[in-house]
């Protein structure tokens, strides 16, 4: 949030691994006003990324997710799926309200995108899941100037000269950025060669 230049907006939007999928639907209240939101940026589509998008809907936001078309694919069918279970807090009309904005309709990888002004995300492949992304999010003119923070999503365990998943490319590396925002789920765990 800024509040003297009028943004508003979240990347991801998701349940925390521990929350059961009966929290889908009723966080404990939201530490900002959903209606004030702008935009939702979303790295992909599992549930721990953006399990809560139907009940920020449900409460007021009516932004869009920009997102790429594989991660509102996938995020639209399991939000679906979570919907019909009994006790999610959640419905169908909830998840129907996601305004889901595509990256690459108009913009490919690695392209900033225009969101307001001097405000621009640009993605780069995660490699974690089909659509994944990280996003960088660029704000001031374009120039010397210009700050950026990095949030990586989930990145994936290939590497540009040793792809491990038969159906998804190697992770790009983001640019330099002043800030950075990791996922750390598995930050103390170190894998063999051989396991990546």
């Amino acid at each position: 949030q800024d509040e003297a230049r009028g943004w508003n907006f979240l990347v991801d939007c998701g349940l925390q691994q521990e929350d059961t999928e009966s929290a889908m639907g009723a966080p404990n209240g939201w530490p900002f006003d959903p209606a004030a939101l702008q935009f939702v940026a979303l790295t992909h589509a599992h549930l721990d990324h953006s399990g809560l998008l139907p009940a920020l809907c449900r409460d007021g936001f009516r932004g869009p997710v920009y997102c790429t078309s594989e991660t509102a694919e996938l995020a639209q069918l399991a939000l679906s799926d979570a919907a019909r279970r009994p006790g999610a807090g959640i419905t169908k009309a909830d998840v129907d309200r996601i305004q889901w904005r595509r990256f690459r309709e108009d913009l490919p990888f690695g392209q900033p995108r225009p969101v307001a002004q001097d405000l621009f995300l640009r993605t780069y492949r995660a490699g974690h899941i089909p659509g994944a992304v990280s996003i960088e999010v660029l704000w001031g003119a374009p120039g010397p100037e210009q700050r950026n923070i990095v949030f990586s999503g989930d990145i994936g365990p290939g590497c540009e000269d040793h792809e491990v998943a038969p159906m998804l490319r190697f992770p790009w590396n983001p640019r330099r950025a002043c800030f950075a925002v990791l996922e750390s789920t598995y930050g103390g765990t170190v894998r063999s060669p051989e396991s990546r």
